[in-house]
This record gives structure tokens, C-alpha cells and sequence, in this order.
């Protein structure tokens, strides 16, 4: 079912525009700005037409045309039409279905204020379409008024979604775009409807916005929920059927290495396109294709890139100006050095100009002789080089679309789209970039975003510097076979001093157009105003996510409040996650406009009417205030770095720093450390030699027959020392433990010779703290004249180090770099599992010795980065439980449960919402509706006291009957539940008493 909704600006001298697509397809027209007359509204003989002429003045006037085989009728709006603004609702029937079209014109603006109870009183599907003539960030405008921002705020609270994306539909003569005209339908149907602007404005200056209500037959009334449990055993058993697969993937891997011949199979691709939202779908650029490809090649891939990003990192090939797909290597580094250096300019009052570079078909273009040349030149070398220009070269495709494949198409150049050893290979291809860079001219590359940048203090020095640059990136793009797009590039002033005049910066003989923002990885960097131009581009993004979040919240079925909480947390405030290390600066005021945008968006999730108040929303919800998990996140950030050490890219490959910390983060850091009693040269971090392999130690967990919990302790003691006496005889044997009490964190070893105990800082888990007892145990307690058997009864340190990876704690790799230090005495090295507290006497001494810790054994400082966030993540979930207990809600509503407790024992959206509703007061009740000016009478017409849900559940005459029933099933004393409080403390407190409440609702009138 399609829609066409446009401001023609006059229609009867565009009729013959009629005749042609989009509006020869379209079921429904939606004209606005008609300028006719009665006589003149027959514009096409298969339609049938509602409309409104001005009166009085020319100009004006709407026009709603439907099939001739639909029925429609007007609906009476009740209240005056005027020349500032003209409805018309139309009730449609058509193929069985029932819904609404509201026409709008306003030409000063929409003022929502006169028409949102008409807009919320229909219980059926409404689309309203028209031209509000607002303009708000919501929608892409930079700028807002009084009414586009009560527009908003009714949208936010409303059961509408707006449609359109932020593609203008008005073109001024003067050239200037923008969006005015809007499409918004009910959020219960909004998952089925799409929407896209015209190309062609038809000889208006407003372009058509068509809308597809895509209406699937047989939709079920119930959704049943799925039985994830018995989806995943089933899976396991089809999985674990062929107990010869790892063998045989193992077996294909080692042939593929052994010969370099790839499968044909392996270099054949499926691309299957997809559309692209917001766009015209009959435009072949209106698709993303996205590749299918041989799952073994993919598994092979990640053996590949296993040891090219090994070798990458350890030997420090990547300069580390470029960013993203290599471990340690994310996009927030990346942004974070263009902030660094811009604020560095700022305090030397430099000037600083920067130029974003758009490679054009950066990954289809790939030279892939070349790629191969640059690969040698990294020193990847062997069969993998080989392996990979024979897996580049001679690849096929053909194109899925709907069940039919096109012919197979040969592909000679580029890298594969859906491979996984692509962008890794990308990344190579761009790492001589900096050779392009004259002196004094900085650069930061993530993919295929580059951004170069010079800061000085004589512009004319600046403006030779980068046009040298750019010359010599043009002849670089030249030699590997790239192309650049200058019209797409661009370039800006981002210093705080005034230019004197405009440089002219050329690539390829063509002028770099200035901008007054630039764009790098979706942060907008400004001369002027920089955070306030973040926090707008951020919250314009989160309006629109949190309006689709509005599409899936509904009232009675679909996803659970817990799932709604997550997909807000993952989709809408990790917007503000995402550059913490630069939304940490913002102001208060700044800061409160992000909560402002999470409790909106937490109130979508837990189906809480707007007035609920913040504290309450977050309480019940159990998260994170949004500003300070920024505050929590950036601090993540700075610790990581440190604990990457010299593996971050903020150190060059000289291990030197690149990227020096603004003022501001140095103090936040400072502080940080403060608090904890300890400075930054305690954290653990990564040895200088990175280890990926893990065959350096032998490692036991359950290969000897006293590993087995279930034995009885007699029997563990007794098969120990049968596998020590017959496997480890000749072995040096050292135990070690860990101990974590309210007093103290402590560590301990022993052996045959000695002993050891240390505090350690409290913050440390007892994972790390086992882990730092074997590295002490290592240093301390070793011998060079044995091979070491070191036993522990952490079964996660051993896991963790069995299955190490550039990902593992800091702490597994500290230990693992200890063990290879012995390796270098040519000791051999066992390490053991041993049940804990199962009369084997070396860890019952481990243990006995690690409890008996005093503050006078000396102490060692060592602290894990994990621990450290581990830590501040807690203190930030405490900051929401201690600002709800000083408020004057602890009083009123008592102690609210996180919803994500209560969750498992309810069955469906629907009463998810009600005990949110209950447990937060926010049950719709005349009293409640009173507070807030939406009733005229709070009180109870029966008992004459305030209608609100204490009265209804605990005194109404009304409903003392039910009442005595509800309390009986209960078992509660009426003496003991004289207020709310009181009631929901027992009511919720297990899963019987909170089914019994559930059920019992209804006899209250409470839906």
C-alpha cells in the first residue's frame, strides 16, 4: 500500500505529472497547497477525493484522494479552520482495513497545543501527513523555535513515530534544503511502513515523500515466546554429533598452508542486496550488497589473521596514527588524538586546519599486486603471502535476488567484501600513507577515514605544508592504483583565531571545499561551540533512536522491559559511550541534557508515563546514571591505555608518546589514582614482549583422576600423591593460594624450602590475587636446578592462561611472560589443578598461610586494570541506590526492586508495565491524573478520599470484599499492611506472592 504525500504549490497546472511514477502507483495521494476550487477537483477518474478550499484569500487548501474501491469518510476535527492552519482527517476502509489519513498544512508552523487531543483520540492506525513548516534537530535542521520544540516533546510522549529520515523536501530558490514536510503514523504499525524523498520535485519547490505500508496476511494475535534452552540443546547435539570435525578442519587447514591452493569454493561469493533505509527502493544504489561466503573460508581467515596481527603487533609494523581492526586499535583513539591536538593548538594559540580524505570504492579499488608488494615489505612473508594473492585473485560472484542467481561474474581487482581477513588487509595497505605527510603535517586513519591535520602559528606556513601534502598524496594514490573524490573531501578551520584570509588547498588542480564543521568517525569537529555541536549531533541521533525504540515498546506483547532496557542501553546511550573521552568535558548543564535523554528512553522501556520522576526511573530500571558512566568510561579509557603500556598506540614506534593528555584528563586521572591510594607505575600491565601462543607451560585441569570433585577428600589426597609419585617425582613442588576477607586481600606460597605472604591492594579480585601468587611464587620460590610443578586451586587462572589471547587479563599475560622467563633456564614447567580444601596437604598449608595475614606482612601494590573498572562500576550502580534513599521517594514509595529481579517471574510485556506502574505509583488514577491538571475531580465519589492507588488497594469500600480474598491467599495481617509501602514489601518478595497480586488486579479495576 503506497502513499504520496507533497505540497504541489498549485495542482492544475501539474496534472499531467499525475500520470507518471510515483503518483501513477500510488493507492493514496496527500496534496497540500492545492490552490483550487470546487469545480476543479477532479484530477483522475479512479480516485475519489476529500478536500479543503481556503476561503477568503487565494492560496491553500488540501487534497486526500483514495481508490475508488475504498470507502472514506471526514472526520469532523472540532475547532476552526484558519489560513495559520488547515486539517483534514479522512476515515479510511480499505481491503479490510481500518485506519486514518490527517492532511495538514501550516504555514507559520504547527502549533501542537490546539490539535494533540485530536491527534490522540483515535484507537485505530493514523498516518498524519504534511507540511508543519518546524524545524528541529530531531529532524537534521540545525536550528529550533518554541513550537518545533513542544512538537517534539508531545512526539517523544506520544504513540506516533515520525518517519522520515533527515533528507530535506524543500528547496528554496536561494538553494538552501530543508525538511518541512513530515510523515508520522502510529507506533503500532510504524515496524511495516517506510518512507523515502523523490528525486524530482515534479516543477514545486517541495519534493514528494511516498510511504510504503508493507501489510504481511495471517499476522498471528500471539506471539509465543521461544524456547531458547531447547534451541540451543538441540544445537549442541548437532554440533557434537561428528566428533571427527575438528580433525578434519584441522586437516583441510594444514593442506591449504602446505600446498597455498585455495578451494574455487573459497573464492566464490553470493551478494545479496539489501535496501538501504529511507531510500527508493527501484534505484539500484539504493542497496548495500552484502556478500555470502564459504563459512570453512571464513574459519580459515581467522587462523590468518591470528598470526598476521601477531606479527603486526609484536613488531610494532603499524604506525599508530592508523587505527581500527587490530587489537588495541579502536576508533576512540583515533578521535581522541584529533581532540588532543586541536586542544593543544588552543593553548598555543596556533592556527589548526584539518582535511577529511573520502578514498573512493576504497576496498574495490585495492591494487592487489600491489597490497602483495606492501604485505613482503611488512615482513609477511612464506605461504601466507602466497596463500593470500592466490585467495585475492581470480574470485567469482553472482548476485541472490528474491530465489533466482544471476550468472557468475569474474572479479579482478579489489578486496573481497564479506571476507574476514579484508580489513585486516586494508589496514596493511595504508600503513606507508604517512611517507605522503611533509614535515610538520599529522594524520589519523581509521579504515578508510582519513584525517590530516597541520597546527603552527604562521597560516602561510600551514597552508605550503598541506598543499605539499596533498600533492603528495595525489602522487601516491597515483602509483597504488586509488582514487580520490575532492568534491567529497573537505576542509576547516577548527583553531580559535580568526584567519586573515582563506587558503586555497588544491588536489589533483581542484579547490578543497571549506566547511564550517568537519566529520571524522561521526564526530563533528567545530571552530566554535565544539561540545555544544557534539551534544547536538548525539541527541538528534538518540531522538530518532528512541522513536524506533517507541515502534517495539508496545503495551501488551513483543519484547520483555528487560530486553527494552538493553537495546537502549546498546543502541541509544552508547551514542554518548562511544567519544566518552570527549563527552567527558561537557558542562552540567550539558550533562543534564544527556540524563534527560536516557530517562526518556528508560520510560519507553518500562512503559512509565512521562511525569515519573527521574530518581524513581532509575531506581527501578537499576542502571547507571548516564553522565557518570561517561565520566566511568572516559577514566576505562585513560586506565586501558596505561595497562596496553607500550602497545598503545599513544606511544610511537619508538615508544615514545604520540598522543600527550589534555590538562584536564591528567587531573581527572590524577584524582582518580588519588582515591585509590596508589599511582599509575602499579597498574599491571602488558609485558613488552606480547605472547598469543599458549603450548609454553603444560597445563593439567582435568587430566588426572584426583580432579574429580565429586571424589570424596580422602580419596582426592590419596590419588594426588599416586600422580605425584609416578608423573612429578623428580619435580620441584610449589603450592600457592589466595585469600580475600573484609580486611584483608593477601597471597601466599610454599614449598620444600620456603615461603611467602604479601598483602596486596584490596581492590584486587581473588582471581587476580591467585594469579599474582604463581608470579611471586615464580620469582620467589623457583629453583634452577628442577623442573618446576606448581599447584593452585584456581581453576580460572589456568583456564585463562591455557586460552590466552591478546584479549586475556593483563594479569594472565604478566604471568605468562614469568613462566617463559623460566623456560629460558630450560626448566620444564607443570602447572596443576587441585580441588580446593581436599586434605592435599601443600594447598591446605597455601591456604592456612594466606589466612594468617596481618597488616604488619609487607605489601605489594600491584593492581589490575580490570579490577579498577570492576570497582568503579560498582561505586557508579551505588550513586543511584544512595541518590533514591535521600530522596523524599525512599519515604513515600519504601525500597523499589530493580525490574531485572523481578523479570523471570513474570510472563509478558503487559505485566511487566503494570508492576512497574504499581511498584513506582504511577497506575493511572484520578488523583494521579488531578497532580498533573488532566482530572477535575481526585476524589473517590465513594469513600471521599484521594482516588490514588493506595486508597483503591488498601481502603475503598468499593472493593473490600476482593481485598479480604487478596489478603487471605497472601496470608497477611491487615494490621501489618496499613500502607503501600508496607504491602508491595511483601507482595513482591517471591514468586507466589507476586502471581497471587498479578491475579488479583482485575477485581481492583487495575489493567
Amino acid at each position: 500500500m503506497t502513499f504520496v504525500q507533497w505540497n504541489c504549490r498549485g495542482i492544475k497546472n501539474k496534472k499531467i505529472w499525475l500520470k507518471v511514477p510515483p503518483f501513477s502507483i500510488s493507492e493514496f495521494w496527500v496534496f497540500q497547497e492545492t490552490f483550487l476550487q470546487h469545480q476543479d477537483h477532479r484530477l483522475c477518474s479512479s480516485k475519489n477525493y476529500f478536500y479543503i478550499d481556503r476561503q477568503g484569500r487565494p492560496g491553500g487548501g488540501l487534497l486526500t484522494a483514495i481508490p475508488k474501491n475504498a470507502s472514506g469518510r471526514i472526520i469532523p476535527t472540532g475547532f476552526s479552520h484558519n489560513f495559520n492552519q488547515e486539517i483534514l482527517a479522512v476515515e479510511v476502509h480499505f481491503k479490510d482495513f481500518h485506519f486514518i489519513i490527517i492532511n495538514l498544512y501550516a504555514p507559520q508552523g504547527l502549533n501542537i497545543e490546539n490539535v494533540k487531543y485530536f491527534f490522540d483520540s483515535f484507537s485505530i492506525p493514523v498516518f498524519i501527513f504534511g507540511d508543519f513548516n518546524l524545524h528541529h534537530p530531531f529532524w537534521g535542521s540545525n536550528r529550533s523555535s518554541p513550537l518545533s520544540n513542544d512538537f517534539v516533546e508531545w512526539l517523544q510522549n506520544s504513540s506516533f513515530i515520525l518517519l522520515n529520515s533527515s533528507n530535506p523536501t524543500y528547496a528554496a530558490y536561494t538553494g538552501s534544503a530543508s525538511l518541512l514536510d513530515l510523515s508520522i503514523c502510529s507506533a503500532s504499525i510504524s515496524h511495516a511502513v517506510d518512507c523515502y524523498v523523490s528525486e524530482s520535485n515534479f516543477e514545486s519547490d517541495h519534493y514528494p515523500v511516498i510511504i510504503t505500508w508493507s501489510i504481511l496476511d495471517h499476522t498471528p494475535n500471539k506471539i509465543k515466546s521461544i524456547e531458547w534452552n531447547r534451541i540451543m540443546s538441540n544445537s549442541a547435539t548437532v554440533l557434537n554429533t561428528n566428533t571427527r570435525l575438528n580433525a578434519l578442519t584441522s586437516k583441510i587447514s594444514e593442506e591449504v598452508f602446505t600446498t597455498s591452493y585455495i578451494p574455487e569454493e573459497w573464492k566464490h561469493s553470493i551478494i545479496v542486496p539489501i535496501p538501504k533505509p529511507n531510500k527508493d527502493k527501484t534505484k539500484i544504489n539504493s542497496y548495500r550488497p552484502i556478500a555470502l561466503t564459504s563459512v570453512f573460508s571464513k574459519v580459515f581467515e581467522r587462523i590468518l589473521i591470528q598470526r598476521i596481527t601477531h606479527h603486526l603487533l609484536t613488531e610494532k609494523k603499524i604506525p599508530p596514527s592508523v587505527n581500527g581492526f587490530l587489537p588495541l586499535r579502536d576508533n576512540q583513539l583515533a578521535v581522541y588524538k584529533i581532540h588532543t591536538a586541536i586542544s593543544e593548538a588552543h593553548s598555543h594559540k596556533k592556527y589548526f586546519i584539518g582535511i577529511s580524505l573520502d578514498i573512493k570504492s576504497a576496498y574495490d579499488t585495492v591494487y592487489i599486486d600491489g597490497l602483495i608488494f606492501k604485505c613482503l615489505q611488512l615482513g609477511i612473508t612464506g605461504n601466507i603471502t602466497k596463500i593470500l594473492h592466490n585467495f585475492l585473485q581470480n574470485r567469482t560472484l553472482q548476485v541472490r535476488w528474491r530465489n533466482s542467481l544471476s550468472g557468475t561474474k569474474p572479479v579482478q581487482k579489489g578486496l573481497p567484501q564479506g571476507s574476514v581477513v579484508s580489513p585486516i588487509l586494508f589496514v596493511c595497505f595504508l600503513a606507508d600513507f604517512s611517507e605522503t605527510l611533509d614535515v610538520g603535517v599529522e594524520y589519523s586513519i581509521f579504515a578508510d577515514d582519513i584525517f590530516i591535520f597541520c597546527a603552527h602559528t604562521s597560516l602561510d606556513h600551514i597552508s605550503k605544508k598541506l598543499q605539499n601534502t596533498m600533492e603528495n598524496v595525489y602522487k601516491w594514490c597515483n602509483y597504488w592504483k586509488l582514487n580520490i573524490s575532492p568534491e567529497k573531501c573537505s576542509i576547516a578551520d577548527l583553531s580559535k583565531k580568526k584567519l586573515p584570509s582563506i587558503p586555497r588547498i588544491t588536489y589533483a588542480g581542484f579547490p578543497l571545499p571549506w566547511k564550517q564543521t568537519i566529520k571524522y568517525l561521526g564526530i563533528n569537529f567545530s571552530k566554535i561551540n565544539q561540545n555544544g555541536i557534539i551534544l547536538k549531533n548525539i541527541r538528534s541521533k538518540a531522538l530518532r533512536k528512541i522513536n524506533a525504540l517507541k515502534s517495539i515498546a508496545y503495551k501488551n506483547y513483543g519484547p520483555r522491559t528487560k530486553g527494552l532496557i538493553n537495546i537502549g542501553n546498546n543502541s541509544i546511550c552508547s551514542l554518548f559511550y562511544y567519544s566518552c573521552s570527549i563527552t567527558n568535558k561537557f558542562s552540567e548543564t550539558q550533562y543534564k541534557a544527556c540524563n534527560t535523554i536516557q530517562t526518556m528512553a528508560l520510560g519507553v522501556a518500562l512503559g512509565l508515563p512521562k511525569w515519573t520522576p527521574n530518581i524513581v526511573l532509575m531506581k527501578i530500571a537499576g542502571q547507571e546514571v548516564l553522565s557518570e558512566k561517561i565520566k566511568r568510561l572516559a577514566a576505562q579509557f585513560f586506565i586501558r591505555q596505561l595497562a596496553n603500556s607500550v602497545h598503545s598506540p599513544i606511544y610511537d614506534q619508538n615508544c615514545n608518546p604520540s598522543i600527550k593528555l589534555i590538562k584536564r584528563d591528567e587531573v581527572i586521572l590524577a584524582n582518580l589514582f588519588t582515591e585509590l591510594d596508589t599511582s599509575t607505575d602499579h597498574i599491571i600491565a602488558f609485558p613488552d614482549t606480547l605472547i598469543s601462543r599458549s603450548n609454553f607451560c603444560e597445563i593439567f585441569l582435568s587430566d588426572f583422576s584426583f580432579q574429580n570433585k565429586a571424589h570424596p577428600a580422602f580419596l582426592i589426597k590419596d590419588l594426588f600423591e599416586e600422580v605425584v609419585y609416578k608423573e612429578f617425582q623428580d619435580y620441584h613442588i610449589i603450592a600457592t593460594d589466595a585469600s580475600k576477607s573484609h580486611s584483608f586481600t593477601s597471597i601466599a606460597g610454599i614449598s620444600n624450602l620456603q615461603s611467602f605472604v604479601y598483602r596486596i591492594h584490596p581492590i584486587n579480585s581473588i582471581f587476580t590475587a591467585e594469579a599474582l601468587a604463581i608470579c611471586q611464587a615464580l620469582d620467589e620460590l623457583s629453583v634452577t636446578d628442577k623442573n618446576l610443578l606448581l599447584l593452585t586451586d584456581s581453576y580460572s587462572v589456568l583456564q585463562a592462561l591455557k586460552c590466552l589471547t591478546i584479549k586475556s587479563p593483563k594479569v594472565i599475560h604478566r604471568l605468562a611472560g614469568k613462566i617463559l622467563v623460566r623456560k629460558n633456564f630450560h626448566q620444564k614447567i607443570s602447572l596443576v589443578w587441585t580441588p580446593g580444601h581436599s586434605l592435599i596437604h601443600w594447598n591446605e598449608k597455601a591456604d592456612l598461610l594466606a589466612k594468617t595475614v596481618t597488616e604488619s606482612h609487607p605489601l605489594l601494590e600491584w593492581i589490575a586494570y580490570e579490577d579498577i573498572i570492576s570497582r568503579y562500576q560498582t561505586i557508579s550502580l551505588q550513586k543511584t541506590n544512595l541518590s533514591f534513599q535521600h530522596s523524599k521517594y525512599q519515604e513515600s514509595i519504601g525500597d523499589i526492586p530493580a525490574m531485572f529481579t523481578l523479570t523471570p517471574w513474570l510472563k509478558n510485556r503487559r505485566e511487566d508495565i503494570i508492576i512497574a506502574r504499581l511498584l513506582t505509583r504511577m497506575i493511572i488514577t484520578p488523583a494521579l491524573l488531578h497532580r498533573f491538571g488532566l482530572h477535575n475531580n481526585p476524589r473517590c465519589q465513594i469513600c471521599n478520599r484521594d482516588n490514588n492507588i493506595e486508597h483503591i488497594i488498601l481502603f475503598c469500600s468499593k472493593y473490600s470484599n476482593h481485598r479480604s480474598i487478596l489478603y487471605a491467599k497472601l496470608n497477611f495481617d491487615p494490621q501489618l499492611c496499613s500502607s503501600l509501602k508496607a504491602f508491595f514489601q511483601n507482595a513482591v518478595s517471591d514468586k507466589r506472592h507476586l502471581r497471587i497480586l498479578l491475579q488479583s488486579l482485575k477485581s481492583f479495576d487495575i489493567y
